[in-house]
């Protein structure tokens, strides 16, 4: 089964680049219609081939259909069929890697060379389609990146040895390859190919071109935080408010910085690059869906104080200069939903700032249905406008209150100006089976049918701020007991109106005190408001039990104990009472914890232990340097440790692939103690690595650095 699902999870990591197949056999054909650059013959799309592939596939066959794909791969080299070779390509990295384990490694070979035997558009295509599978391959792998040193000196046709600086190297560069012949790219409109495009939620006029989809690509990943893993001490920092610039002033911009490899730095380039090629067009929606992103990624990366009210600022410039065209419906529905996020941060008393975000929110949202209500800006902002104005209250009452006084209960609404409540007997009984799932409608309507004990409705000050608000209010004095509190926001209660809360309650005047020892309970049972014991209360132990008859576990009375004088009683270990509640009586009065009780029988282990506690000289090594150890063996038996004195032992040192170096046999003296030495090893792969024996162990680091060296001086 686990391999079956690291087999899915990997059919899934390639399904992006099928999606860039189509495309890409498309464009090829493209260049016959539009005529740009120089003719390319007409390539036979084996149809009948791949209808049997799929099927193949279809049926669960996936070694034969990628026998099937290797002899497409064939005919379409033999050919020079170039949309169909990269088709196969893509179909063998897809099935190789559900067949075969380790097989990216290979299809990243197949994808280099191809690479470099393609030629325009496809290669552009096929960089950016590698550049993916090597991020897909650190993502299934960052186990073993997360550990491993610069590597020098290595294999670099061999992935398995890169570093993590050699892989992203590696992805940036392909992703800014895949943009090369920028103006070429221009030329290839996409919807050219519509009739075979796999459709997503990104409308054909954000992306008109295959640059636009190959330059969104590259700044989908260089806007990815994880691929800033590996940056310079003179990292490139989004810093000032020129960024925030509107759209000229923005393109002209200039970044100086050492590090020029910076994601941050290529996805700011690849921006201006986007906004010069839009800058002119007539419908400015794929503009705006750039500048959109823009200052999205400059809120989530500028380090400058006042970057929220910067991006704020530059939406509403961004709509007031398109704000007669639908376009710019995408930009107030931007500002709604900054105002929306920054509401969340209103938290009285201790902030009290944004109290009315939720409401400016409300009234953009209001703006985009109306104005421009056939975009998809408005489905967006018709959600935020229901999530916005949804109701909820929430109400909380202590666990247990004292018998004929009024006690205090707290509500949570928002949207809400009056609630309606009702105080009912709690009809469950929890020594039958309390923990029967029912489903939550019908448990209420069980409830609505239970005699109403008393009923009264709470006015609550609604300030249509969209805020949530808390207040508490006064709870009538109740009889020894159980209760369940409704609140619902109709009088007549209805489940599907406005939703019903429940809030549970016991009324007693028991309270208990309870310590867990070695192999029993003890509770003192006492008065709640006195604090005196209540001498011959009774405890009824019920004990969490599965039943087979009803396939469901239940709580069952499996004991009973009277406390004594004092108040106190003691439940003792068994194999009934593992996992328990217990129910107080004294008299009328009846109180069930609402804590389980965990209680095991503890036998002694009659097991000698062994144990060695290891120390070092240091923790971190030089390659070469003397590793200086001590070790004190100790063992029990159910009682106190005791040394091992005169005993034999072996130390071995183990490398970071668990493969032993040295060993030493010792003996330990009449303190149990044992000492070593070993050299730290060279000409391995250096990291973490392990002394221990067959009683315990310890682990150093081998590194190569560098001590630090300081002066002080005083005056």
């Amino acid at each position: 089964m686990k391999k079956q699902l690291s087999a899915i999870q990997k059919l899934y990591a390639v399904s992006a680049i099928t999606t860039l197949l189509l495309i890409s056999i498309t464009i090829l054909f493209g260049f016959q219609v539009k005529n740009q650059i120089p003719q390319m013959k007409e390539y036979d799309t084996y149809e009948k081939l791949w209808n049997e592939v799929d099927t193949l596939e279809a049926q669960g066959l996936t070694k034969t259909a990628l026998v099937k794909t290797n002899a497409i791969y064939t005919l379409a080299k033999k050919s020079d069929n170039s949309p169909q070779i990269v088709k196969s390509l893509i179909y063998q990295v897809k099935y190789k890697q559900i067949l075969e384990e380790g097989d990216l490694e290979k299809a990243l070979s197949v994808f280099e060379a191809e690479i470099g035997a393609s030629k325009f558009p496809e290669k552009n295509i096929l960089q950016s389609a590698a550049a993916e599978l090597y991020w897909s391959y650190y993502q299934q792998n960052r186990w073993r990146f997360s550990d491993r040193t610069h590597t020098l000196n290595f294999n670099q046709k061999d992935i398995s040895t890169w570093d993590l600086r050699k892989l992203i190297e590696r992805v940036t560069a392909l992703y800014t390859e895949s943009l090369t012949n920028s103006d070429s790219l221009q030329q290839l409109p996409v919807d050219l190919f519509s009739s075979i495009l796999i459709k997503g939620n990104t409308p054909e006029s954000l992306r008109p071109t295959l640059y636009d989809f190959l330059a969104h690509r590259a700044l989908d990943y260089f806007m990815n935080d994880e691929a800033y893993i590996t940056q310079p001490s003179y990292k490139f920092n989004i810093t000032g408010e020129k960024v925030f610039a509107p759209t000229k002033e923005f393109i002209n911009l200039r970044f100086e910085t050492r590090d020029t490899a910076s994601g941050k730095l290529l996805a700011l380039k690849i921006l201006q690059d986007l906004m010069q090629f839009h800058i002119r067009d007539t419908a400015p929606d794929a503009l705006i869906d750039v500048e959109l992103k823009r200052f999205q990624f400059l809120k989530n990366n500028s380090i400058h104080d006042l970057k929220d009210s910067l991006y704020l600022n530059a939406l509403l410039e961004l709509e007031t200069a398109h704000i007669r065209d639908s376009a710019s419906a995408s930009v107030s529905y931007a500002i709604a939903q900054f105002y929306f996020d920054r509401s969340l941060d209103y938290a009285p008393p201790l902030i009290n700032d944004h109290q009315w975000d939720k409401k400016h929110s409300l009234e953009y949202c209001d703006k985009v249905i109306t104005q421009f209500p056939a975009t998809h800006a408005a489905v967006n902002c018709k959600a935020l406008k229901q999530l916005i104005e949804a109701k909820s209250f929430l109400l909380s009452v202590e666990q247990i209150n004292t018998p004929k006084q009024p006690f205090r209960g707290l509500i949570e609404y928002r949207n809400v100006d009056q609630l309606f409540l009702r105080i009912i007997k709690d009809p469950d009984s929890l020594s039958i089976d309390i923990l029967h799932t029912e489903d939550e409608e019908k448990k209420y309507e069980r409830y609505l049918r239970q005699p109403i004990l008393q009923q009264w409705s709470q006015t609550l000050v609604d300030l249509h701020d969209f805020q949530q608000h808390g207040v508490e209010i006064k709870m009538p004095a109740l009889p020894i007991g159980r209760y369940i509190i409704l609140g619902s926001s109709n009088e007549d209660f209805s489940i599907s109106g406005g939703g019903i809360i429940k809030a549970g309650t016991t009324i007693s005047n028991i309270s208990y005190i309870s310590k867990r020892n070695k192999n029993h309970y003890s509770f003192y049972v006492i008065d709640r408001e006195s604090g005196k014991p209540l001498p011959s209360a009774k405890a009824r132990i019920l004990s969490q039990l599965y039943e087979s008859s009803a396939r469901n576990y239940q709580l069952k009375e499996t004991g009973r104990y009277t406390a004594d004088e004092n108040g106190y009683l003691e439940v003792a270990a068994s194999a009934s009472n593992q996992n328990f509640r217990v129910e107080f009586i004294d008299g009328e009065d009846e109180l069930i914890a609402d804590d389980y009780f965990y209680l095991f029988p503890q036998e002694k282990n009659a097991e000698k232990i062994i144990r060695t506690i290891f120390f070092t000289d240091r923790a971190i090594f030089r390659p070469g340097q003397t590793i200086y150890y001590k070790g004190i063996m100790i063992h029990s038996k159910g009682a106190p440790n005791e040394l091992m004195t005169k005993f034999s032992t072996t130390v071995e040192l183990y490398d970071v692939n668990g493969q032993k170096i040295q060993s030493q046999n010792l003996i330990t003296n009449d303190y149990g103690s044992f000492t070593g030495s070993f050299t730290a090893p060279s000409n391995v792969l250096n990291g973490e690595m392990t002394i221990r024996n067959n009683y315990g162990s310890t682990t150093i680091s081998v590194e190569e650095y560098k001590r630090p060296r300081f002066e002080v001086l005083f005056d």
